[in-house]
């Protein structure tokens, strides 16, 4: 609706309601699946690209793989460092310094609870050493000013063409636009 949470957040951060819906899918991930590499969903930019929300669809445990998020990675000065050869932990690649000193958090989850990242934060989903499933279904907006040619994950880039091609907006979707496709 007009007055929910998230969707005030997607529009404080992906400058208003003309947002482009740019992913709506589900990750999963199967019990014995192994962690993700540390990744960022976007090229580095100055300016903010694509902002995506994880909404677990059951309570996730650290023993699920929880997503583990690196704050303030997605700065030019996280950038840099992470491209520096490293300089205390020899043989340990670029940024194993910044990697070292840095906060990174779980997003640990009860059924409903969202976390909401940018996405050029380093970010990886964990192992899931649990009998269950990991599921998040996850929605994506590109943020007004970004040019989508040059967000560098096209090839990630996992909305169904017929819904794309519609170009919804986050003010489309607070209205109840629906997001069904006629065949």
């Amino acid at each position: 609706g007009p007055d929910a949470p998230l969707a005030f957040a997607f529009g404080r951060l992906a400058g208003g309601g003309r947002a482009e819906l740019w992913e709506l899918a589900a990750v999963v991930s199967a019990p014995s699946a192994a962690a993700q590499q540390l990744h960022a969903d976007t090229l580095f930019s100055e300016a903010p690209c694509l902002f995506t929300a994880f909404v677990a669809l059951q309570p996730i445990s650290r023993e699920m793989g929880p997503t583990l998020f690196v704050p303030a990675s997605h700065t030019r000065e996280a950038d840099e460092a992470m491209r520096r050869p490293d300089t205390k932990a020899r043989g340990a690649g670029a940024g194993a310094d910044f990697l070292a000193t840095a906060d990174a958090q779980l997003g640990c989850l009860d059924t409903g609870d969202a976390t909401l990242y940018d996405s050029r934060l380093l970010h990886a989903g964990g192992a899931n050493s649990s009998r269950e499933r990991r599921v998040l279904a996850y929605i994506t907006f590109r943020h007004v000013a970004a040019d989508a040619r040059e967000l560098g994950n096209e090839a990630a880039h996992s909305i169904r063409p017929e819904l794309a091609r519609r170009r919804l907006t986050l003010a489309a979707l607070r209205r109840g636009a629906g997001l069904l496709v006629d065949p």
